[in-house]
């Protein structure tokens, strides 16, 4: 009897190059095994970091429970870390490319089977106790591009973040900023079941309809997540262990939470939970299938890291700055989110302010949507660039010139893009910040600044913001990693994120869970013991302001 949890392989058996749809089948050897390296991707491309292997056409995945193989097989695939059967990073090899009958993926409920072509059952998906048990089929593809905007988008909920949506992760990989030659190697996982309701694969035909779709990317290093784990890497290979390259489910260089497994609207939360917990599992097993590390969901929710810690997950717990709309009662002005502070940060804020607008003569424009400039883009990108240059071997220039010239023919997410920006006496802009607003959220990206002028970082990126989120009243401002103290000083309390990590290596693993323990419970120490005694509540307010609430650019 096998758990309820285990995927097993659906498949018509082994070989022959030929007929009938089906997935392709990677074959090292002659005997038709249709176990570790059988999975249907553009290995090319998806996997060229093992330099060597064939190029195999992207179809459905075939993914098998390690208990479903041989045990010879399963040794094979859960040592493949340590060398032992493993083919050295480099110099992996394949015979030739075979397609099987047929292959799905399924949930099986303690019926163990073998099902021919053609012998599935298809339950309805309307009901969640029917899928559970029907057959999922899970895909990667190389790109969103391989899946239609509408089919993505369909899976978002209203909260959703801007940066989950299809324009927008289309415009970081068509512009080469998330890409294989920027190590950020897209392989996004899709789950669908044939026949079923949820979102259509657009490119797909009719009758394949999407549950789930989760963005991964396979990375070769740790730039640009926001979630930093290269003491971990240097652990892991002064133990001969290799870390990179390894599996990453989140959204390239931004460092805002939110839902990293796109479940289709409707579902219940014991379905979603289910749905992400197979999800999980099938990164889990895909890790060890093409020889990555391990899997890292970065700036996920709770509910996915309830679902991915019962998979044996390490909980890792980080600390962002967010600046909230209340302070018992929402702030009806800018004065009245002053009112919270002592007297003496109070006037010092006011003079930051003034030597902005009356010292320097600066007028600052926040531009939404359709109303900003063609131009503009272009400026924001050099402005962008401004604080990347100054920070010399630190700075790390993600973004391109192209990827801000997508956008600003990103129809879907043009609407919430936000540039809050300064302009000199003569009209020409000298500095700003480039944001998006969406679902009653504040969004702070990147900030920069053509000319020095003292406090309009602090005008641009934090009180001119904080009083756009006033005047049309959003909930939260979130500007990203980095800059606690200051952030603090201005009234933004600390949140706690969440990320997940699994590894393939026992050891590896165990050690990081510990690590996780130990960190996660100073993390939450520290934000239960930062105080607010900069701060005091406003007289008129009978709550206090909750106390526990960069990329770090902002």
């Amino acid at each position: 009897m096998r758990s309820s949890c285990e995927l097993l392989f659906v498949c018509g058996g082994g070989g022959g190059g030929g007929g009938g749809g089906g997935h392709s089948k990677l074959v090292t050897r002659g005997d038709g095994y249709c176990g570790m390296d059988a999975f249907g991707v553009n290995v090319s491309r998806a996997w060229g970091v093992f330099g060597g292997l064939a190029t195999v056409r992207r179809d459905v995945i075939c993914l098998a429970g390690l208990a479903g193989d041989s045990e010879k097989n399963q040794k094979k695939e859960n040592t493949w870390w340590s060398g032992r059967g493993a083919t050295k990073r480099g110099s992996a090899r394949v015979r030739h490319v075979e397609t099987c009958r047929y292959a799905a993926v399924r949930v099986d409920d303690g019926n163990e089977q073998h099902r021919p072509q053609g012998g599935a059952s298809r339950a309805s998906a309307a009901a969640d106790d029917e899928w559970n048990a029907a057959e999922l089929e899970f895909e990667v593809v190389d790109g969103v591009q391989k899946v239609g905007a509408a089919a993505w988008d369909a899976l978002l909920c209203d909260d959703d973040s801007p940066f989950l949506l299809h324009d927008w992760m289309r415009c970081m990989e068509e512009s080469d900023c998330a890409s294989t030659r920027k190590g950020w190697t897209p392989s996004h996982l899709l789950v669908r079941r044939s026949g079923g309701s949820g979102a259509q694969v657009e490119r797909g035909g009719a009758g394949e309809a999407l549950l789930a779709v989760v963005p991964v990317y396979i990375k070769m290093d740790s730039m640009g997540e926001f979630v930093f784990d290269q003491q971990w890497a240097e652990i892991a290979y002064a133990n001969g262990i290799p870390y990179y390259p390894k599996m990453l489910v989140g959204v390239p260089f931004t460092p805002a939470s939110g839902r990293r497994f796109l479940t289709a609207p409707g579902l219940s939360h014991t379905a979603r939970e289910r749905l992400v917990s197979l999800a999980g599992r099938a990164l889990m097993q895909l890790a060890q299938r093409v020889r990555t590390s391990s899997v890292h969901v970065n700036f996920c929710e709770q509910d996915e890291v309830e679902a991915l810690t019962a998979l044996g997950f390490a909980h890792r717990r980080g600390v962002q700055y967010h600046f909230k709309n209340h302070d018992g009662n929402e702030y009806t002005s800018f004065d009245d989110y002053l009112a919270r502070f002592k007297s003496k940060k109070r006037i010092q804020m006011k003079r930051e302010r003034k030597s902005v607008y009356e010292d320097a003569q600066i007028t600052i424009r926040v531009l939404r949507g359709d109303e900003i400039p063609k131009e503009m883009y272009a400026t924001m990108y050099d402005i962008y660039c401004t604080t990347i240059d100054k920070m010399f071997i630190w700075g790390r220039k993600y973004l391109s010139r192209r990827f801000f010239q997508l956008l600003s023919e990103a129809e879907h997410v043009r609407p919430y893009l936000t540039f809050i920006v300064a302009y000199n006496q003569r009209g020409a802009p000298v500095a700003g910040t480039f944001n998006l607003v969406k679902s009653g959220r504040f969004y702070g990206r990147y900030w920069g600044a053509l000319e020095e002028i003292r406090n309009l970082h602090f005008e641009t990126c934090y009180y001119r913001a904080i009083e756009y989120v006033i005047e049309h009243g959003l909930r939260t401002m979130e500007p990203g990693a980095g800059g606690g103290d200051f952030k603090h000083m201005r009234g933004f309390d600390p949140v706690i994120t969440h990320s997940m990590h699994w590894c393939a290596n026992p050891a590896l693993h165990d050690f990081i869970v510990r690590f996780a323990d130990v960190e996660g419970g100073r993390v939450e120490s520290a934000v239960d013991a930062i105080g607010s005694s900069i701060r005091q509540p406003s007289p008129s307010r009978s709550t206090p302001a909750s106390g526990t609430e960069s990329d770090g650019q902002l």
